[in-house]
């Protein structure tokens, strides 16, 4: 990651802020060292690299940016499963507001898998009295 961002510095200078996605990069190419790692990724990506590059300098810069990047993502994963749990009851009220019955419970532990919420709605007994009549 840390040589990736670098690169990502080393060709999009003045685009820090956007992304640009790179594909899956071949593991062998992670031993030759970073500047023949940078020269085959420019070369895939047809993208220049510029031509006085201080390698040092720039690996250095890569690692710092993984280092706010890692930062970063430990407060994404601290909210994770708050933000998740108010989308669910969110859209648990939202089909309570349209007539549902609805259970909400899990699937499974969250040892397993922490994606283990199960919305289980029915259409109410005064909804299907509706529809019915509406059909019938």
């Amino acid at each position: 990651m840390a040589w990736k961002l670098a690169f990502l510095k080393l060709v999009l200078p003045n685009e820090s802020g956007s992304y640009h996605p790179l594909k899956p990069i071949d593991k062998t190419w992670l031993r030759s060292g970073f500047e023949n790692f940078c020269c085959k990724l420019a070369k895939r990506e047809s993208l220049m690299l510029p031509k006085e590059i201080d390698w040092f300098e720039a690996e250095r810069a890569g690692w710092q940016r993984q280092g706010e990047v890692m930062r970063l993502s430990l407060l994404r994963h601290a909210v994770r499963r708050a933000v998740e749990l108010w989308l669910v009851l969110d859209a648990v009220t939202f089909l309570q507001a349209n007539g549902y019955e609805v259970r909400l419970g899990s699937f499974c532990s969250r040892e397993i898998t922490p994606r283990n919420i199960l919305i289980s709605a029915r259409r109410g007994k005064s909804q299907m009295i509706r529809s019915a009549a509406l059909t019938g």
